[in-house]
């Protein structure tokens, strides 16, 4: 706001907006406000109390309202337009949003599968829980970076895709020197495992039935 007036004036948007601004073209911090027609507010001086009609205060924009007379119970203002509002279509999101999707499904699906082929019987369940927690571990890595740490947002992308580059190179090295195990093998391995035990518990209980 910039007050054209001699006098000094304490703007009222909504409920929650109270703005002073000094007389003699004195400009006003800048304020936030959400996308809603504002035709109800006030504007308090020396001399009385007037309604202040901004209109539609668009998402996305940037306004500056001079104040530039007070006559018939209102304020007359002129308000330019700074910064043009939004005009792309939320739509355009769902691009996005369906590439992350399936990128995560062939992700999940994939590696969820594999690690439970390659291991033994007695870890796969370890393994699906090792899976969940490292998930849990990049959520939280996420929330922490996003919430607590004190980074622009520019900032936090570039460190996501440094970390995102180094996480392909570690894994681009695993799978290179990795040799990859035959689940029919594991099976067989587990059975002549089973085999001696079943063996060890039917002699088990002949001797008991002996004595």
């Amino acid at each position: 706001f910039i007050n054209g007036l001699s006098q000094d004036v304490n703007l009222t948007i909504d409920s929650k907006q109270f703005i002073p601004v000094r007389r003699n073209y004195g400009v006003s911090g800048y304020s936030l406000v959400e996308r809603d027609t504002y035709d109800n507010g006030k504007c308090i001086t020396e001399t009385g109390e007037f309604t202040l009609d901004l209109g539609l205060l668009d998402f996305g924009a940037s306004y500056t309202v001079v104040i530039s007379n007070v006559s018939g119970g209102a304020v007359q203002t002129w308000k330019s337009e700074d910064i043009k509002a939004n005009n792309v279509h939320m739509a355009w999101q769902l691009p996005q949003y369906l590439l992350i999707s399936a990128g995560e499904v062939m992700f999940s699906i994939t590696g969820l599968a594999f690690s439970y082929s390659q291991s033994p019987a007695s870890m796969k369940s370890v393994l699906q829980a090792g899976w969940l927690l490292t998930v849990a571990v990049g959520n939280t890595l996420v929330l922490v970076v996003a919430q607590a740490a004190p980074m622009a947002q520019w900032a936090e992308f570039v460190l996501f895709t440094v970390l995102l580059f180094a996480v392909c190179i570690i894994f681009s090295i695993m799978g290179y020197f990795y040799v990859s195990v035959d689940p029919e093998d594991l099976e067989e391995k587990e059975e002549k495992r089973e085999t001696p035990s079943r063996g060890n518990m039917i002699s088990l209980v002949t001797q008991k039935t002996k004595l």
